[in-house]
């Protein structure tokens, strides 16, 4: 067996120790914050602000200009669209729905038409406030197909997360229990 010599024992054992001597560490301070009364990213000499105003808010910040861009385009879907059947597969992509006549499954885009007037209104909307809004070349806006079950299909606004609206599945009649005939057992003829 090997021995080491002496002066690297020596370097084991005191080279670890004196590196630890060297270090200093800071003097600790210790600071107790206290909430501020009020906001700290706004003005003391504020009067009022968003938040204490006993007003109602107008504009962007209540959601008016939000309401009035999505009232548009759901008044649009009550007037321009309508659910004629609906066929529920195993997965949401295995359902259909039968729109204006045409077929639709979950996650297709359908072309809504709108008024040049309405448009013009929602295009001014989507560039001021970067709201999402799709547009082809014919004046039509998109919209989503989502879930689809038998009450009728959900419409999305492409970059929503939420359903936009429900549209129903119109029917002739109101679904009833069929009710069958009993037949009159036949006598065995003796």
């Amino acid at each position: 067996m090997k021995t080491l010599p002496a002066n690297v024992v020596v370097m084991q054992f005191l080279l670890p120790a004196a590196c630890f001597a060297q270090l200093e560490l800071p003097a600790l301070n210790v600071f107790n914050y206290q909430p501020a009364p009020r906001d700290p990213f706004i003005s003391a000499a504020a009067p009022t602000t968003l938040l204490n105003n006993a007003d109602d808010a107008h504009g962007m910040v209540s959601g008016d200009i939000v309401h009035e861009y999505l009232e548009t385009i759901i008044n649009a879907i009550r007037e321009n669209l309508y659910v004629g059947g609906v066929s529920i597969g195993d997965s949401p992509q295995q359902s259909e729905a039968l729109i204006n006549g045409v077929v639709f499954h979950f996650g297709d885009q359908l072309p809504l038409p709108i008024e040049q007037k309405q448009l013009a209104t929602l295009l001014e909307l989507s560039r001021a406030y970067g709201m999402p809004l799709q547009v082809s070349k014919d004046g039509t806006i998109s919209i989503l197909i989502g879930q689809i079950d038998r009450n009728g299909v959900s419409l999305l606004l492409p970059g929503f997360r939420e359903a936009l609206y429900q549209l129903p599945l119109e029917m002739d009649t109101q679904p009833s229990a069929i009710k069958l005939e009993r037949r009159p057992k036949m006598k065995p003829n003796p």
